[in-house]
Formats: structure tokens, C-alpha cells, sequence
């Protein structure tokens, strides 16, 4: 038998093997089965990647693109089944004086927000042969931004239902830790006549305003057919809310064993002290919604030294917020690079050069 057989059946076990190590945490009986399906090669992998864009799975003319913009301005798109197609866009003219942004990719559209100049732009793409500008949105007179600023998340600074926008949001009030009630703001891209209308929308946790922890990122999306739900990075109860009304309707606490450390406000200027507790307090680090509409969500447990083996809990909820499914993963595996894929997830590993599928079922 080859070395490299030998090494894949080895790494193949190793990784199949972390999915069971902490059963025990689990605090459900589960309802929903996971089991590691293949791993994909991902030829010169992604090769300085730009985070401030993200990355992002689409299906485009029968194939699936993992697509990442490099630090040369020029968006990748790298066929996962074949190697030889590795087509790119210079995105160069529309970031190169862009220093905040973020963005979504999905098979035909790609949703930029500028956060610089409060921009939020619709290109039609095609396949790294084309790239068209077809709408943009001047959203800089909204709010009065001194009062008001939008929240910079990586990766979750907009949520786009389209034509509704949300987008993070916070005032300039210390005592609340620069937090609002809510969390978003809904935005109707269709007002144009009336400045682009708004509503508040989705519960800010007491704690976080507070001042409790020190990520206050959050999220938000469609789960189920029309209704939308709202989690946070440092607070482990997730909201559902009425599509049509944004009220929430039901709530619920996917673990009862968190490990979020308090944050202690006399060190906010101590950078030894914020990098030690960023990197050992537990955290929501990523989410992702499966193509069955099911909440996937990654929490990163809490450790007693950075330099401690990070180990990661996975989390799927239902359209009712119930958890049909978690286990534990170790950090071979990059929870930053996560993908709703097939009949469950894509991930990538550390090195950013192999992905893993995994089937929930």
C-alpha cells in the first residue's frame, strides 16, 4: 500500500474520529446523523486571500466554484472538480481606495458593502468572464451618523433578502457599550423615494449591552420559508422573528453549558490582556445556513492558554430552533471556512489546500 494511501486512510480516521471525542457534551440525543463523506484537493489552495471579502460556495453552469478575492484585488474562482479551471475578475477599481467592505456571493449576483462611503452595490456576475454593476445605493444619508454608525462584522455586516437590507448597527453611547435595543436595521432598497425607510430590528441581549463580554457580533438570516432568525457571538439563545413583521416569536438557548469569560472593562487598553481573552474565551466563531434551511453553528470552546488545542462544538438547529445535532470537532479543521454544500457542509482545513465534505442525514 502508497505512503500517500496509508496518510489519507490516516487522516480519514482522524477526522471522523474527532466528530465523536466529547459526545458527552452533547445535550440532546440527537435526531440528525453526520458521517464524513470525501475530502476534495484544492489545487495552489487559496493563496493570499483578502478576508475583508470572505469566501464563498456557488453553484454556476453545472459546477461548484469556491470563490475568494486575493490580495491583489482579483476575485478566484477555483472549480472544485477541476483543477484546470481556475478562472479570476479584476475587482481591483472598485476596492483599491476601499479600506472596510464586505461582501455575498451567491450564482448570479455579488452584494458589496462599502462601508468607507456607505455604498451598497448589486453586480451581475458570470464565471470570472464578467462583471456588471446593475444597482447601487446610497445609504450615506439614512442616519444621523452622530448618533448612529453601522457595525463592521466580518462576514456578517449585511444580510440581503433582497429587496430587503439588514445591516448591523450601534450608537455612540459608551454606557451601553456603543449597542442599541436592536441589533439591525430593515431597509426597503425599493424607497428610494422616501430615502430608503428603515425599522429596528432584533433583540440586542441585555449582556452584551452591558458590557459582559467583548465580541459583540451577530447574525441574521432566512431559516425556514419566511422567517428569519437572529444569533450572537458571545450569547448562546437564538431568535426567530416574523418575516413580515420582524416580532419575535419564539426563543431558545441551544446549549446550557457555555463558557463565555467576562471581560474585565479596566483592561480595555491592555492589548496583552484583550489578545489573551480573545483567543481562550468560548465563542459562536461561524454559522451557516444548509440548504434544508437548518442552522449550522460553530462554537469554539473555552481553553486556559492561546497556545492550548482549540477544540469546536458543532450546533445544527430546525426551523423551530431545536438542536437536531452536535458533536465536536478539533482544529484540524478552519471554522472560518464553512459552506452549506450538497446534503450538508463543506470545510476547509488549516492549510486552506483540502476541503471535507460532510452528509447530515
Amino acid at each position: 500500500m502508497s505512503s500517500s494511501r496509508i496518510s489519507f486512510i490516516g487522516y480519514y480516521f482522524f477526522l471522523t474520529l474527532t466528530f465523536f471525542l466529547f459526545a458527552c457534551r452533547s445535550m440532546v440525543s440527537p435526531k440528525s446523523k453526520i458521517k464524513f463523506s470525501r475530502s476534495i484537493n484544492i489545487t495552489q489552495g487559496l493563496k493570499d486571500i483578502d478576508s475583508r471579502f470572505g469566501s464563498h460556495l456557488i453553484e454556476q453552469q453545472k459546477a461548484t466554484y469556491l470563490v475568494y478575492l486575493n490580495n491583489f484585488q482579483k476575485i478566484i474562482f477555483v472549480n472544485l472538480d477541476d483543477s484546470t479551471d481556475r478562472p479570476e475578475i479584476d475587482f481591483m477599481q472598485y476596492v483599491s481606495d476601499c479600506k472596510v467592505f464586505d461582501a455575498r456571493l451567491d450564482s448570479s449576483f455579488l452584494y458589496f458593502w462599502n462601508h468607507d462611503n456607505k455604498t451598497f452595490t448589486i453586480f451581475l456576475h458570470n464565471k470570472g468572464t464578467h462583471l456588471e454593476v446593475k444597482k447601487q445605493y446610497n445609504l450615506s444619508k439614512i442616519l444621523d451618523w452622530n448618533q448612529y454608525y453601522i457595525k463592521y462584522q466580518p462576514r456578517n455586516t449585511f444580510t440581503i433578502i433582497y429587496p430587503i437590507l439588514y445591516l448591523a448597527y450601534g450608537v455612540y453611547n459608551p454606557a451601553t457599550t456603543f449597542l442599541d435595543s436592536t441589533a439591525y436595521l430593515k431597509i426597503s432598497l425599493f424607497d428610494s423615494l422616501r430615502n430608503y425607510s428603515f425599522t429596528k430590528v432584533g433583540p440586542q441581549p441585555v449582556a452584551t449591552r452591558k458590557g459582559l463580554y467583548y465580541e459583540y457580533d451577530s447574525f441574521i438570516s432566512q431559516i425556514g420559508d419566511s422567517e428569519l432568525v437572529i444569533g450572537y457571538r458571545s450569547y448562546d439563545s437564538v431568535y426567530k422573528l416574523n418575516g413580515r413583521t420582524s416580532l419575535v416569536v419564539e426563543k431558545n438557548s441551544f446549549t446550557d453549558n457555555s463558557g463565555f469569560s467576562k471581560f474585565d472593562r479596566k483592561q480595555e487598553s491592555n492589548l496583552a490582556y484583550i489578545r489573551e481573552y480573545s483567543q481562550t474565551t468560548e465563542l459562536n466563531i461561524n454559522n451557516i445556513f444548509l440548504n434544508n434551511k437548518n442552522l449550522l453553528i460553530v462554537k469554539r470552546l473555552k481553553t486556559n492558554d492561546i497556545y492550548d488545542t482549540k477544540f469546536y462544538e458543532l450546533y445544527i438547529l430546525n426551523s423551530d430552533l431545536k438542536v437536531v445535532l452536535n458533536r465536536a470537532i478539533a482544529d484540524i479543521i478552519n471554522p472560518n471556512f464553512l459552506y452549506a454544500y450538497s446534503k450538508g457542509f463543506l470545510c476547509l482545513d488549516s492549510s486552506l489546500s483540502k476541503a471535507f465534505y460532510y452528509e447530515i442525514f
